[in-house]
């Protein structure tokens, strides 16, 4: 008869990459982004590191970095926002290790958040002008704004005088228009409300005059 040796099967294991640690630092006006990795190891060997970064408003702006080893063994990814449309609030930043085998692991993620607004609306109206000026103070939008615009209208009878103003900026962060009563129905007190257009064309709402 034939003699038949078998083998007896066995498992292994191969220890996931580990990471020490992942820190993200930014800069709200310039809207700079910086992750680095500290202490990446891997049993199979690091082929790369890949940061996917996407803001939360629209994951549509995702883009995968290759980060970029240092001389100290850690790597880092430098971007801003305009490479995501410029899109402000809350980012998501995911750390993967692609191992000499091929196999990618997420070894870790991070948040961060770009804040957007103003400190005041002030409106001067006096009953005798015929333009009260409108001032939007100390706004802050990351890498800066297109444009910035009042949308005015009186209390009395609502939303049904509207109009909109693009302001003027004084090169300090405030910028101003008048509101011409001619342009609306009644005296009395306005509703002020602040638009900024972002870099990538976004409308987005800084906030109101509240006397």
């Amino acid at each position: 008869g034939d003699s038949r040796e078998f083998l007896t099967g066995g498992t292994f294991d191969v220890a996931p990459p580990s990471v020490e640690d992942i820190s993200v630092s930014t800069d709200n006006n310039s809207g700079k982004i910086t992750v680095k990795i500290v202490g990446v190891s891997s049993a199979a060997g690091i082929a790369s590191v890949r940061v996917p970064i996407w803001s939360e408003s629209n994951q549509g702006d995702c883009v995968w970095y290759d980060a970029v080893k240092q001389s100290d063994g850690s790597y880092v990814v430098k971007t801003d926002i305009s490479k995501h449309k410029y899109n402000v609030g809350k980012y998501n930043i995911h750390i993967y290790v692609k191992d000499m085998n091929g196999v990618m692991t997420n070894i870790g993620s991070k948040n961060c958040e770009f804040t957007y607004g103003l400190d005041a609306i002030t409106l001067q109206n006096d009953s005798v002008q015929t333009l009260y000026p409108v001032s939007a103070e100390n706004v802050v939008m990351p890498m800066g704004v297109q444009k910035v615009e009042f949308a005015a209208w009186s209390e009395a009878g609502g939303q049904d005088d509207v109009r909109w103003y693009t302001a003027n900026a004084d090169g300090n962060g405030n910028y101003k228009a008048n509101i011409d009563v001619r342009n609306h129905k009644t005296s009395g007190k306005y509703i002020i409300h602040a638009y900024a257009t972002t870099k990538g064309g976004k409308k987005i709402y800084l906030g109101s005059n509240s006397q």
